[in-house]
């Protein structure tokens, strides 16, 4: 709704046509209450009608955050890197395995310098193979450590996969709170030059003072003070939200409108997150991995074993063939086996402790979320449910007292402001609460109505 301009004669006629002015500018007054009403009661899920703002005009709409989630999944560098670091630890866990055989070669001359291969019995060339047997459970140890390693790869791919999915929605979120409080401010604009308007035209019969026209310009000051400010706010946060999708970062999202509903387990956030959270499962895995070392270190208290054999060849005598069997003796490496033990002990027992903290960090994070949850649902049904629509009524019944000279200029204004806030304070409790389940969601994945 736009304003309706007053006649620039009307502010240097005659006294006696007061009654002719204000009783346009009440009819003016009282026409604009319901401006803004109904758009600042909508619930999310509702169909929001286009509001009429110079802010917004025609732009387009911002695709769903499903949709940038997927986007940002698709192009995120942090996100293939992890994946890339992923396979190639997936890679290593098939490594462990037996050490390589070892091929000789040799020639054995019983009357060197002559050559004598083919003459002289003990003369012959050799070939042999020679493999090594690592101590029983050190390929096993190896391979699990690789397993291990792999699944803590696993669970960090997954923890940056839920944080973009995270910092997508709620970048997501103060979008909307931004292009909510943008649609206000552009409402409130219309309202505010409406009221201007006939604060200056009571001025000019002797109504009211000059102190109220300079409010309602202070006012529309701030106003466009606050557009200015949301502009540049968004433009942040679009860079940021373009940081994730890979794109330029004046790339335009375009106007979120809309919050997707969103649900929450009824209780048992905590053990929910600690089941669920991918750092406890990277910790859990990084203490098996710290546990499968110390197997691995214990096995060099075991000897290795060899096997192995050689084929003399004689040139027409027969050829002579020889077995062998070895044992490793671990006579000077005791020592630093049994340092190489205690040193993986001590870091099996801080792997074990920092999953505890792990584990306390996620009981911490998902009662703290629980708390703000339960703050902004409760905080955006106070304003849906009482604060918009009183702060509403409290400038209707402001507007109506000012044209009965009830009260002053500065009254409305006050009103006016709180209204203002109230509008913008709903979408931020909004995006509050979705932020919140979005950071719920990154903990506890998948286990909505549970």
């Amino acid at each position: 709704m736009r304003a309706v301009p007053f006649p620039r004669s009307w502010v240097a006629s005659p006294r006696g046509t007061n009654a002719v002015r204000i009783a346009t500018a009440a009819a003016v007054l009282f026409l604009s209450p319901a401006l803004g009403r109904d758009r600042a009661l909508a619930q999310p899920g509702e169909t929001r009608s286009q509001e009429s703002s110079d802010a917004t005009g025609n732009e387009a709409a911002a695709p769903s955050v499903d949709e940038l989630i997927q986007d940002a999944l698709a192009h995120s560098p942090s996100v293939a890197a992890l994946r890339a670091r992923l396979e190639a630890a997936r890679q290593m866990a098939q490594v462990p395995g037996l050490p390589n055989p070892v091929l000789e070669v040799m020639t054995q001359d019983a009357g060197f310098p002559k050559w004598t291969v083919g003459e002289m019995e003990m003369s012959m060339v050799q070939v042999g193979l020679t493999q090594s047997f690592p101590p029983h459970g050190r390929i096993g140890a190896q391979k699990a450590i690789g397993q291990a390693e792999a699944d803590m790869r696993g669970a960090e791919s997954e923890a940056v996969r839920r944080q973009v999915i995270s910092q997508v929605r709620t970048l997501y979120g103060k979008l909307y709170a931004l292009d909510r409080e943008r649609d206000a401010l552009s409402s409130g604009a219309v309202l505010l030059e409406t009221l201007a308007r006939a604060a200056m035209d009571r001025y000019s019969a002797s109504r009211t003072e000059q102190e109220s026209v300079l409010k309602a310009q202070l006012s529309s000051s701030r106003l466009s003070e606050r557009r200015t400010d949301l502009e540049t706010e968004r433009a942040s946060t679009v860079a940021a939200l373009n940081q994730l999708l890979d794109r330029p970062g004046d790339a335009p999202i375009g106007r979120v409108g809309l919050l997707p509903e969103v649900q929450v387990p009824g209780s048992g956030w905590d053990s929910l997150a600690v089941n669920r959270s991918p750092d406890v499962q990277a910790r859990r895995a990084a203490v098996e991995a710290a546990d499968r070392r110390v197997r691995l270190a214990r096995t060099g208290y075991w000897p290795e074993l060899m096997a192995g054999g050689d084929v003399g060849f004689r040139g027409k005598l027969d050829p002579v063939v020889t077995f062998r069997l070895g044992i490793g003796l671990p006579l000077w490496e005791t020592r630093r086996t049994r340092f190489e033990v205690q040193a993986a002990e001590a870091e099996l027992r801080m792997a074990r402790e920092e999953q505890r903290e792990a584990e306390a960090m996620v009981r911490s994070a998902a009662a703290r979320l629980g708390a703000e949850w339960r703050r902004s649902s409760e905080q955006t049904r106070l304003y849906r449910e009482a604060l918009v629509p009183q702060s509403q009524a409290a400038l209707d019944a402001a507007r109506s007292s000012f044209l009965a000279d009830r009260v002053d200029f500065s009254t409305v204004i006050e009103d006016f402001q709180m209204w203002l806030e109230a509008r913008a304070q709903l979408a931020a409790r909004e995006a509050e609460r979705f932020s919140t389940w979005a950071e719920l969601e990154s903990l506890i994945e998948g286990a909505q109505g549970q």
